[in-house]
């Protein structure tokens, strides 16, 4: 049944983007675990300031909290957003899974050139 308005009825508006970004941000947190936990006296930091500063005060619970609490808050935002114009709504969800691939791609980056450095320096 295609009834006007349906889509207000979804229980999210935007799950695929969704998924992708709650994988982005797990894979985030893995990969911030991995670079602190292994490769801290090569040069491994947080970069965000925040996030260090939870990680400092925290440890990684603290970042994993965080995160979480980031996620919920981009999907309140994003569904608020979507309900008053879908058309933005959708646009910021696809730019948030685009922005979220950055913390990941980078923490790859310097992963990939510790492995590839004969001193491994990050």
């Amino acid at each position: 049944m295609n009834t006007p308005g349906a889509v207000h009825r979804r229980p999210v508006l935007y799950p695929d983007q969704y998924a992708w970004f709650v994988l982005f941000s797990a894979l985030d947190i893995i990969l911030t675990h991995t670079i602190l936990e292994y490769f801290f006296d090569f040069g491994g930091r947080e970069a965000n300031t925040i996030a260090d500063w939870v990680i400092r005060q925290y440890g990684m619970w603290g970042a994993i909290g965080l995160k979480f609490l980031t996620v919920v808050a981009v999907v309140v935002l994003c569904e608020v957003i979507g309900r008053l114009s879908p058309h933005a709504g959708r646009r910021l969800a696809r730019v948030i899974v685009m922005l979220s691939t950055l913390p990941v791609a980078w923490a790859l980056i310097l992963l990939a050139r510790f492995a590839m450095t004969p001193h491994g320096v990050l």
